[in-house]
C-alpha cells in the first residue's frame, strides 16, 4: 500500500501514488483493504501495490516529499522532518537481522483517523549500497496492546511498509501483529527507518504510544540511542 494510497484510503479511497510498500499493512477497521501480496498477519488489510510517478503513467521520476513539522505536521516546537526523495521500484528483501541487543524504547501518537493524521516516528540510517538493513518494531509498554506499523526508506528512494510479521510482547486487542522486515540498499547514504500506530483497539487518540525498535546492519545491530531524527505526520512528509 502506498503513503499516498493510504492517505487516500483513509479520507476518501485511497489511489495509487508514487512509493511502493512491498508488505502488507494492517490498517485498523477504519481502513478499506487494498489487493496486494506477502502479508503475514492473521487479520492484517493491505498489501504491496506497484504505483507510478506523479504526473506519468509509469515513469521514472518520482517525487520529492515536503517535510512535516513536529506531531500533526504542524512544527509545534519538534525538529522538522527532511523532504523525502521518493522513486518507483519494489527494493529486494533480506533477512540479515541482529541480536536484537540494542532496543530502542521511543514513542509515537495514536491517531484517530489515520486518513487525517498518520503519525510517525522517523530515524536516520547512514547506509552504504548493498547493505541489508532490517527493522523490527514491537509494543513493549504499551498497555493496551497498540498495532504498530514501520517502514523502511533506501537513500534510492525505494520503499517497504511492514506489518503483522512477527508476534507483539503486548496481544492487541484485534489480533494484529508487530512489523519487522529488511531491505537491500541500493545506494549510499542516509536510510529512513519509521515506525506507528494504527488507530484502532489498541491505543487511545492522541495518547503517546510506546514502542521498541531493532535496526540492524548486515545482521550487526545499530546503536540508535542518539534518538529519533524527527517526528512528523506522514500525510504532509509524503503527499
Amino acid at each position: 500500500m502506498s503513503w499516498s494510497q493510504m492517505e487516500r484510503d483513509a479520507s476518501a479511497a485511497l489511489g495509487v501514488a508514487v512509493i511502493i510498500f512491498g508488505a502488507a499493512a494492517s490498517c485498523s477497521e477504519s481502513d478499506p483493504p487494498s489487493g496486494g501480496t506477502t502479508s503475514a498477519g492473521g487479520g492484517g488489510q493491505g498489501a504491496a501495490t506497484t504505483s507510478s510517478s506523479s504526473g506519468s503513467s509509469g515513469g521514472s521520476g518520482g517525487t520529492v516529499a515536503s517535510g512535516g513539522g513536529g506531531a500533526g505536521g504542524s512544527g509545534g516546537g519538534e525538529t522538522a522532518c527532511p523532504d523525502i526523495l521518493i522513486l518507483d521500484g519494489i527494493p529486494t528483501s533480506c533477512t540479515a537481522t541482529g541480536a536484537g541487543a540494542l532496543p530502542q524504547a521511543d514513542t509515537t501518537i495514536c491517531p484517530a483517523d489515520s486518513g487525517a493524521f498518520w503519525p510517525a516516528t522517523i530515524y536516520e540510517i547512514p547506509v552504504s549500497d548493498g547493505d541489508c538493513l532490517s527493522m523490527q518494531a514491537d509494543n513493549v509498554g504499551s498497555p493496551l496492546g497498540a498495532d504498530l506499523f514501520g517502514a523502511i526508506v533506501e537513500p534510492g528512494g525505494k520503499s517497504l511498509l511492514y506489518d503483522e510479521e512477527i508476534a507483539c510482547t503486548v496481544p492487541n486487542p484485534e489480533g494484529y501483529a508487530c512489523p519487522a522486515g529488511g531491505v537491500i540498499m541500493e545506494a549510499t547514504g542516509n536510510a529512513y527507518v519509521m515506525v506507528g500506530s494504527w488507530e484502532g483497539q489498541g491505543c487511545s487518540a492522541g495518547d503517546p504510544t510506546p514502542f521498541e525498535l531493532v535496526v540492524a546492519i548486515n545482521g550487526a545491530d545499530v546503536d540508535l540511542s542518539a534518538g529519533a531524527l524527527c517526528t512528523g505526520d506522514l500525510l504532509e512528509i509524503i503527499p
